[in-house]
């Protein structure tokens, strides 16, 4: 197909799917455009051109470019570092990306630092909580012979501040539970040399039963010097622990390394008491207990027969027939006792059976 003069160029912005005429030339000589008052901070641009012609009277194109775009930069927040990543189409090949870095904070004087193949860089040993700004040159080259000349590009400026968001991980954690005690204890330590080098506490985590929600229960302020907790004098033991670790940064580990405890539950009856109203041994209590929720005791005398019943978990029976209040006879009793303990998942029932010796 031939086409006539008068040619000349109409320049194309491409987006949303659509595409937009922003530039009309005065003629085949007229090969320069700058697009201005655009946001080139946060959005590349893509362009191609036409060339039109003239074919019986009316205006047709004669040849279209491949599709340019601007190099767009993004930059990722790292520990001490910046992640560098753009993004640029071109219908030439970008062989060599040139890193030009800010010499002084706010000169706008840029200094090459590095060259790279790839549309990424990691600018590292950068200093936490300072502002860095780069920009990117790109050099590319038809592969056609008679091309000779390099293509330049620019980035826009970008600037990033180097963050450490990467959350330490807690030490692992040493427990002690002294049941009898009345006391939960862990111990840890902190190596510098591995990936909790940067904690600066500790979130202790605790739930009463293992259906609970973890609760915050203590922050350990200093975990490097002090690398023991101790919970104390607790109604009961039982209970499920869990840690996190948190940096100068705040960042926070995932809460990990859930370790429960269980109570152990002790009641026991005396095998003898003395009701005689001496005044030593005249109750029948039972030994000190723990962890023990309710009871429900009945003793029997010797032919089967009930003689006393209570569900005060400190039994205090005087020896008295409780139906007829007489003072229960010399010889053996026997019992049998539902016991609810305390444990981790709930309250547990068993059943002991045993005797108790009169001694008038």
């Amino acid at each position: 197909m031939k086409f006539s003069a008068p040619f000349f160029y109409k320049v194309y912005q491409i987006g949303n799917n659509n595409k937009t005429l922003i530039h009309t030339t005065n003629g085949l000589n007229d090969t320069s455009f700058i697009h201005q008052n655009i946001n080139t901070e946060s959005t590349n641009f893509i362009y191609f051109i036409e060339l039109i012609g003239t074919q019986n009277t009316n205006n047709i194109v004669a040849s279209t470019s491949k599709n340019v775009s601007s190099i767009l930069l993004n930059i990722t927040s790292m520990d001490d570092a910046l992640y560098l990543k753009w993004d640029s189409k071109t219908p030439w090949k970008n062989d060599t990306f040139v890193v030009l870095k800010e010499s002084i904070p706010g000169s706008g004087v840029f200094n090459p630092i590095d060259t790279t193949t790839d549309e990424f860089y990691i600018d590292s040993n950068l200093f936490n909580g300072t502002n860095y700004c780069y920009k990117i040159q790109a050099w590319g080259y038809y592969s056609a012979p008679h091309y000779n000349v390099p293509f330049i590009n620019h980035s826009q400026v970008k600037c990033g501040i180097p963050q450490d968001k990467t959350p330490p991980c807690p030490p692992i954690f040493n427990p002690i539970s002294d049941c009898e005690g009345y006391q939960n204890s862990f111990s840890w330590r902190i190596d510098s040399m591995k990936c909790n080098d940067d904690i600066k506490y500790l979130n202790i985590y605790f739930k009463s039963t293992v259906t609970d929600d973890l609760q915050i229960l203590n922050t350990a302020i200093n975990p490097s010097i002090d690398t023991v907790f101790i919970q104390e004098n607790m109604l009961k033991v039982a209970g499920c622990y869990a840690f996190s670790a948190v940096d100068s940064a705040g960042n926070e580990s995932d809460i990990v390394q859930e370790i429960c405890f269980d109570n152990c539950p002790f009641y026991q009856i005396p095998n003898i008491f003395t009701p005689n109203d001496d005044g030593l041994n005249d109750i029948l209590i039972p030994l000190p207990y723990r962890y023990i929720q309710s009871i429900d005791l009945i003793i029997y005398n010797r032919w089967g027969q009930q003689v006393f019943q209570t569900k005060d978990i400190d039994i205090n029976w005087n020896g008295r027939n409780q139906f007829t209040n007489l003072k229960s006879s010399h010889g053996v009793y026997y019992y049998s006792c539902v016991v609810n303990e305390i444990r981790i998942d709930g309250v547990k029932q068993i059943i002991t059976n045993g005797f108790v010796h009169i001694v008038n």
